[in-house]
């Protein structure tokens, strides 16, 4: 009995522990950002597809956000970690081609906010990953918050083992070290190039 007793008040302490640790976890920050009434500021990724072996199906562009100084954050309450917060957006592509699209992004549109009483939290544009797919397979290519903030390009490297025989559960990435890859007998390397140009109308986005 006193065994069976024993084990409960431990069963116990150990249920207590879990539901305090959620409650703390509950009490962390929502994080969400706050659209920036004062957005301006756009980029258009042109994406050119023209060394692909095939015609992209499902075209489609996300665009990254994350806060950038992480220092006006506090930690978690459980883990004692930086909260990373990240959001993603859906943006509309539009296609020019068989073999060129473009996407315009808001490079500002969240505002600043104080989270934690530790001064404003900066929204700051991460990356944009154009998705394509070939058949059962996703691939993706993405271009940096450097190479859109320089009005840059990247190139992102395939190979056709990629293309035709990789696993469908996973999407298949493109790299930017094509020396990375190392191609089998038989097998190519395709590109996918991603330009950015500033645009601050409508108009400077075709």
């Amino acid at each position: 009995m006193l065994r069976t007793r024993d084990t409960r008040l431990r069963m116990a302490a150990i249920a207590a522990t879990v539901v305090t640790a959620l409650i703390l976890y509950s009490l962390d920050h929502d994080y969400s950002p706050h659209a920036n009434p004062k957005a301006h500021r756009w980029s258009t990724v042109t994406i050119s597809t023209s060394d692909l072996p095939f015609t992209p199906e499902a075209p489609s562009v996300d665009a990254v956000y994350a806060v950038s100084n992480l220092s006006c954050m506090k930690p978690r309450m459980v883990s004692g970690a930086l909260p990373m917060p990240q959001k993603t957006i859906a943006i509309p592509v539009v296609k020019l081609s068989d073999s060129s699209y473009a996407a315009k992004l808001p490079l500002d549109p969240y505002a600043d906010e104080n989270y934690d009483g530790l001064g404003d939290c900066h929204w700051d544009f991460a990356s944009a990953t154009f998705n394509m797919k070939h058949g059962p397979r996703h691939l993706r290519a993405t271009i940096s918050n450097k190479a859109v903030e320089s009005n840059g390009s990247e190139t992102r490297y395939f190979t056709s083992w990629q293309f035709n025989s990789s696993p469908t559960d996973l999407p298949q990435t493109g790299i930017s070290n094509p020396q990375v890859l190392h191609p089998r007998d038989g097998e190519s390397l395709h590109a996918v190039t991603l330009t950015a140009k500033e645009a601050t109308d409508e108009r400077d986005s075709k």
